[in-house]
């Protein structure tokens, strides 16, 4: 019989400029993962979407970076942040020019330091960003399933648009 362990990551959001920014979400709010066998490829990556609405600045720069609010998982306090990636798939910005989104194309292990996952320059007038992020086990077979109902995380995303 082989024993599962379910990890929900709940997403905290961040916003370094305020006054600037009209609104942030991230979706899904919490993602899970179920401990399957690794010989099968072990958890399925998950992925979430942030979308930030903001006005801008054309001679600026916004950076969106992500960390980890604990150095472990909780209920699975053997296993450290950093068995978390997370990865930028793409970032979009929409509005009026010259502004453009990149995303940094490391996958990045979690951290409770803010580490930048996609940057770019900010377009005039109001600016639509949309980074697409992916979620995943760095090593499926260091970690394996525990007997803890549920092990979590909870991650922050920050975007500083000065």
């Amino acid at each position: 019989m082989r024993s599962m362990a379910a990890l929900g990551l709940w997403l905290w959001l961040a916003a370094a400029s305020p006054a600037q920014i009209q609104s942030f979400t991230v979706t899904p709010g919490a993602l899970s993962f179920t401990a399957v066998d690794p010989d099968t490829g072990g958890p399925a990556p998950q992925t979430s979407q942030a979308v930030v609405v903001f006005r801008g600045s054309p001679s600026r720069y916004w950076t969106m970076s992500v960390q980890a609010e604990t150095a472990s998982l909780e209920n699975c306090g053997g296993v450290p942040a950093s068995a978390i990636e997370v990865g930028c798939q793409s970032a979009t910005l929409v509005g009026a020019g010259p502004g453009n989104a990149a995303c940094n194309p490391a996958a990045i292990p979690l951290s409770t330091t803010p580490q930048v996952v996609a940057q770019g320059r900010q377009g005039t007038q109001t600016n639509t960003l949309t980074v697409a992020l992916q979620v995943s086990f760095a090593d499926r077979w260091r970690y394996p399933a525990t007997e803890a109902a549920a092990c979590t995380i909870q991650l922050r995303y920050t975007v500083d648009i000065p």
